[in-house]
């Protein structure tokens, strides 16, 4: 039996806070998959609300209710598990996220090779959700990480890396 023979079709929505839908501005929240062949409908969302805090200030979003978000991710993951009986196929899977309307929407659906749906709802949420809601500092320490180690390697690819001194300290005279 081929490696390619275990492998079977899923589909898989992106689960999408929008705070103003006129804006139509959202942040990836959670995954839902589906795979009709084995059975599997299941929506995995994130735990906290960094990412939306971050990327809807308040101030920005007046408007932004994070407890009562909570409580929306909650709702909608019990929704997902209690339609998966209902669920049949892929027109049924898209007249579902028709339905959506309101904050939390869902992106049309995408087609996936998957052998285990458990693990692939793992993998696509940490690729398309988890991963991009570290923390705005974490952020800004790896970009400063590659950069300086983009530069010694170009520093040294030069020969002049023994010639620049590092953390040198420097008071602007305008700014004090």
């Amino acid at each position: 039996m081929s490696n390619q023979s275990k492998y079977v079709k899923g589909y898989y929505s992106i689960l999408q806070y929008v705070p103003d839908p006129e804006r139509a501005e959202g942040v990836n929240i959670g995954i839902v998959l589906l795979c009709l062949e084995k059975g599997f409908l299941k929506a995995k969302t994130s735990k906290d609300n960094q990412r939306v805090r971050r990327l809807f200030r308040l101030q920005d979003a007046p408007d932004l209710d994070l407890k009562r978000l909570t409580i929306f991710k909650e709702a909608f993951t019990e929704r997902v598990a209690s339609e998966a009986t209902s669920i049949h196929s892929l027109e049924d899977f898209q007249r579902f996220i028709e339905t959506r309307a309101n904050q939390l929407r869902l992106t049309a659906p995408r087609s996936i090779k998957l052998a285990e749906p458990e693990t692939e709802l793992v993998r696509l949420f940490e690729s398309l959700v988890e991963e991009q809601s570290l923390p705005e500092a974490q952020h800004a320490t790896r970009a400063t990480t590659e950069i300086k180690r983009q530069f010694r390697a170009l520093l040294d690819q030069r020969g002049v890396t023994q010639k620049v001194q590092e953390k040198v300290s420097y008071t602007l005279p305008l700014l004090g």
